[in-house]
Order: structure tokens, then C-alpha cells, then sequence
């Protein structure tokens, strides 16, 4: 079989293509994992280290979270309780790798989460990998199936402002350098390493804009990548005893009582994978004391990509001409909750960066996250073939990077080998320069480097200034080329016989062999599914003589017509095409 790439296909895309031990609790045995994986449970926050005293342990889960392990164990669920106070009181992060040591020792394949309050923080922060000295290294596999959220103060906590000591407090403050760096630790959002989740947000406070502790919108997951609108729930209850003062009901959100208890109906279905969760509460935002209200979290850097410090507050000009100005967080970070209205203006006296602006939706039940700079902004890196339904990359494979402020001008690789400089665009991948295909304004076209797994980052710099974020590499985020570049409609691909290329007005006939043309593969081991049938697979790798550009050759076996054709490695499914038969 002839190898051949296709310089057409290929020149087409070179352009614009777009510590302490682990508790004796968690190593008894597991006798019944066959069909469902153990359920952890993780406490939150101990008020009792707000004044200095020591973290205490509770005997068992009733104290956190009622009779929710009992209901559990009846469902034939093994239930183990993680409980923070275990290890002290350190900072957040020390938990979440506590957390993961406690997964790792179980030995099984995967378990389900549900954690209240700062308890989901520590599963977020275990999920993001993030380290106790700064940055983030997040396991390549987090043996997590499904986690549910309750009352977590994903963009902190007003009762966290109050003067406390301790390493934990500070961290779940609203303006947190915590609860950004958490927020944005992988292509400025958090994908939750896009495991099923499911939040609950209690509504009892007397306002009906949170639990007495944790706000609606802060406790929702919908600023975060990829999450379903139903699955950030309102139910009427308050965070729990202790907030009761600030709510008008005496249900607690965790402190399940009896089998009607909505949370207890809620996280018992949909770790069960049944559909009645979706019967508990209402989606974040049809919550009538939310709506058109707008959460927003401003971080401010300059064009070297360094943060403001000096900044005036940041100030918004609300429905009617009124202004609100925003609250100062730690260095470079301002926040505000409960802002009306649909589309707010804001502006920021930046001092030597200048007046920066920008506009706040409201009402979409989340809280806004908006970093702000005179320099180029990053938004997005997607495979060049088309879009995924992940933020994750592959080694060795081609990936367009989107934003705004690149550069003035534009230019295009014109031979190999590839240059690392175009427009005056440079992109650092960690500190190695990457090959570019493309520089534009707002897009730059990349080779991502063989041989990279994990969390890198990616850093751009031209003449405009600096930005940076961090990427993810699986072993595999296959994407197939279409011939308009859209990532849809018909696949770049050739006859591998006679090298016509296959399109509507020339299909491939059944029993010949095709070339395809994609990225994102690896090293891994490549199926087609055309036609919803599996082909047979001749060739999978590099296409020889093009950078970053795959070639798959299987034989077309399959109905006459246009037929979707995808394509799996490393576990993950491909944008879908068409490929075109007679």
C-alpha cells in the first residue's frame, strides 16, 4: 500500500487551519465492587480552627452528612468517609493530594465523590492537581467516575471575609488567589477533568440568593467548561445548623434526615444513573431570586502579562446610569455579586496599562470570570482539524490557538522545515519554542511536540505583549480534516489508489482503500467507524513529509451515499465527517 499524504490536503491546512498515613478506615476491605464503585464522602470546613482550636474528627459521617452513607449502603453502595480534620488543618491543596493518596489506596478502578461545602473544593483541588507551592500537576487518570457538589463556594464564601487565621479560610475568601488560579488552571477555565457532575446550591438564606453561606451562582458549576446547565440545581435549604440564623427553612443541605430529603433523592439517582434527580430543585438559572443578576471575577495584568497591582477599582455602570464599584480581592483581583441587569459595562483606571473595558452578562446563574489586559489574550487551543468535545490535546499533533491582540498582521509557513517565528509571533511550549503554520490576529496555528503528556504551558509573545496558559495532553485527541476546514461536512481524504480526492462528485467505491487526513492520534491504536460500522484499518501514523499531520488507510466497506465517518484512539471519538461512497 502507497503511503501518500497529499501536498494538497496538506498546503490547504498549512495556512489558515484553522505527612501523615492514611487512615486505617479507607483500607478495609471491599467485597462488592463489581458493579458499582465505592462512594467517598468529604466533609467541609471546621469551625473550630477559626478561633485556634484544634480540627476535630467525627466518629462517622452522621455529623456532616446525616443519614446519606445509610441510604447509600441500602442502595449496595460501599461508603467510606474522608474526613479532612484527619490531617489537621493545612491548606486545601495538601487535602486534595490526601484525597488522592486515599483513591490510589483503594486499588480500584474508579469511585464517586460527594462533598459539601469546602469538601468540594478538596475534590476540585485534587482533580486540578494543584500543589501546595504553587502551580498544578493533575493525575493523568483520577479514577473518578461521577462527584456531586454541594453547597461548594466555587467563587468563595462572604462568611470566609471575616477575620480568621488558618490556611483555609483565606483560600475559600471571595477574590481568593485560590479560587482563581483553581478556576483558570487549564485554558483559563476548569474543566473538572470532565467527569459527571452534578451540583447542588441551597436557596434557604432569607433573600433566596444562597444557603446562609455559600451564594447560588458560587456554588454552581456553569462558569466551568462543558457543564450541562441541568446538572447545577436550586433546592430551599440552608448550608447547615449553623447558618440556620440567616435562613428561612430548617432544612440543612446535607444533613439528610430521611429518605425524602432532596439531596439524599438527588445524589442516590444520579449515582445510580437514573433520570429522577432531574426531579430535585431547578436549573440554576430559572432561580426567580437570581435571575438577571451577574457574579464577576476581574483579574488584572498588564502586556507583559504581569499583575496590576495599583489599579483603581474596576467600576461598573449599572441599568439606569447608576455605577457599582467592585470589591478588591488579593493582588491584581476584584470581585462583586448580585449585579443587575443584562449587559454591563465596566471600566478600570490601570494606571500605566491604561483604561481597560469590557461587558458583564448577567443572569445566566454563574459567575463571570474576566481577566483583563492591553495585551494579546488567549482564549482557546483546539486541534486544527476541528472541535472536540474536551479541552485536552495530543502530542505531535497540529492545534490552533484563539483570542484576540496576537499581532497587526498576518503570515503563513511557506516550506519545512516549520518556523518558530511568524508575524513576530513566538509560542513557548513550557520553555520550548513551538513550530508555527499560521500567525494572525486572532489565531496562530502550532505544533504541538511528540512525546508531551500532562500540564504544559503555553506562552504567546509578539511585539503586543505577553499571555500565557496551561494546556492538557492525553495520549490521544484524534480530529479528522474536512476539505472546507470547518471540521464538518466531507473528510480530507484521498483515494489511496489512484490519489483523487474524495469528495461528493467523487466518491470512493466500495472495497477501495482511503487515505485520511488527521491529527491528534499519538502513538496510539486507531479504529474507523464508517456508516456506524467498523472498517479495516491498514495504516495508522505519521503522513510522511508533513509536520504534525496524521495519515489513517483503511478499506472503504460500506452503503452508497455520504456517510458519517469517525474515528477512536486512546478511548476518544474524533469530530464526525463524511465520506463520500458509490
Amino acid at each position: 500500500m502507497i503511503i501518500h499524504a497529499g501536498i494538497a490536503v496538506y498546503s490547504a491546512y498549512i495556512g489558515k487551519i484553522v505527612k501523615r498515613s492514611i487512615p486505617l478506615l479507607f483500607l478495609l476491605a471491599l467485597p462488592s465492587l463489581a458493579q458499582n464503585p465505592p462512594v467517598i464522602l468529604l466533609n467541609g470546613y471546621d469551625v473550630a480552627t477559626a478561633g485556634g482550636g484544634d480540627c476535630v474528627v467525627e466518629p462517622d459521617s452522621t455529623g456532616s452528612f446525616g443519614r446519606l452513607e445509610e441510604f447509600l449502603r441500602a442502595d449496595g453502595r460501599e461508603v467510606l468517609f474522608f474526613d479532612n480534620c484527619t490531617y489537621g488543618a493545612p491548606p486545601i491543596e495538601e487535602l486534595g493530594q490526601h484525597l488522592g493518596e486515599t483513591i490510589d489506596a483503594l486499588g480500584v478502578p474508579q469511585v464517586d465523590l460527594v462533598g459539601i461545602s469546602m469538601g468540594g473544593m478538596i475534590i476540585r483541588s485534587y482533580l486540578a492537581g494543584k500543589l501546595p507551592g504553587g502551580g498544578f500537576d493533575p493525575p493523568l487518570d483520577p479514577k473518578v467516575r461521577k462527584a456531586v457538589f454541594l453547597g461548594t463556594p466555587n467563587f468563595g464564601s462572604p462568611l470566609a471575609d471575616l477575620p480568621v487565621g488558618g490556611d483555609q479560610i483565606p483560600e475559600i475568601r471571595r477574590g481568593s488567589r485560590f479560587v482563581w488560579d483553581l478556576a483558570t488552571w487549564n485554558q483559563g477555565t476548569d474543566d473538572l477533568r470532565e467527569i459527571d457532575a452534578l451540583a447542588l446550591a441551597g436557596s434557604g438564606q432569607y433573600d433566596g440568593r444562597g444557603d446562609g453561606s455559600v451564594g447560588v451562582s458560587s456554588a454552581s458549576l456553569l462558569s466551568f467548561y462543558g457543564q450541562p446547565v441541568e446538572k447545577s440545581r436550586v433546592i430551599p435549604a440552608c448550608h447547615n445548623d449553623a447558618a440556620f440564623i440567616l435562613c428561612s427553612t430548617r432544612v440543612a443541605l446535607a444533613q439528610v434526615d430521611s429518605e425524602e430529603h432532596p439531596t439524599a433523592v438527588a445524589i442516590r439517582a444520579f449515582l445510580a444513573d437514573r433520570p429522577d434527580w432531574m426531579s430535585v430543585g431547578v436549573p440554576v438559572p430559572e432561580h426567580p431570586a437570581t435571575v438577571g443578576l451577574a457574579d464577576v471575577l476581574v483579574e488584572l495584568r498588564d502586556a507583559s502579562d504581569a499583575l496590576i497591582t495599583d489599579a483603581s477599582r474596576p467600576v461598573v455602570t449599572l441599568p439606569g446610569g447608576e455605577t457599582s464599584t467592585l470589591d478588591r480581592g488579593v493582588a491584581g483581583l476584584f470581585y462583586k455579586q448580585d449585579l443587575p441587569g443584562a449587559l454591563l459595562p465596566l471600566t478600570v483606571d490601570a494606571g500605566s496599562a491604561g483604561t481597560l473595558s469590557a461587558s458583564i452578562e448577567a443572569g445566566l446563574g454563574k459567575t463571570r470570570l474576566l481577566p483583563l489586559s492591553p495585551g494579546p489574550r488567549l482564549i482557546r487551543a483546539v486541534p486544527s482539524a476541528g472541535l472536540l468535545s474536551t479541552l485536552s490535546l495530543a502530542p505531535d499533533s497540529l492545534a490552533s490557538l484563539f483570542g484576540s491582540g496576537f499581532t497587526d498582521s498576518e503570515a503563513a509557513a511557506e516550506a519545512l522545515p516549520l518556523p518558530t517565528q511568524l508575524a513576530g509571533v513566538q509560542v513557548r511550549f513550557d520553555d520550548q519554542p513551538l513550530e508555527l503554520l499560521y500567525a494572525g490576529p486572532g489565531q496562530v496555528n502550532v505544533r504541538i511536540p511528540a512525546g508531551a503528556l500532562g500540564l504544559h504551558t503555553l506562552t504567546l509573545e509578539s511585539p503586543l505583549g505577553v499571555d500565557a496558559f496551561n494546556v492538557f495532553l492525553e495520549p490521544a485527541a484524534p480530529a479528522v480534516f474536512t476539505l472546507d476546514g470547518s471540521g464538518t461536512g466531507a473528510a480530507a481524504a484521498l483515494n489511496a489508489q489512484t490519489f483523487e480526492l474524495i469528495a461528493p462528485a467523487t466518491p470512493i467505491a466500495a472495497g477501495d482503500y482511503a487515505a485520511l487526513y488527521v491529527t491528534g492520534i499519538g502513538d496510539q491504536e486507531v479504529e474507523v467507524i464508517l456508516g456506524g460500522q467498523p472498517q479495516t484499518v491498514s495504516y495508522f501514523g505519521p503522513a510522511p513529509g508533513f509536520a504534525g499531520l496524521q495519515q489513517v488507510n483503511f478499506q472503504v466497506q460500506g452503503a452508497s451515499g455520504s456517510q458519517e465517518l469517525l474515528i477512536r484512539a486512546g478511548g476518544r471519538f474524533s469530530n464526525a465527517a463524511l465520506l463520500a461512497i458509490r
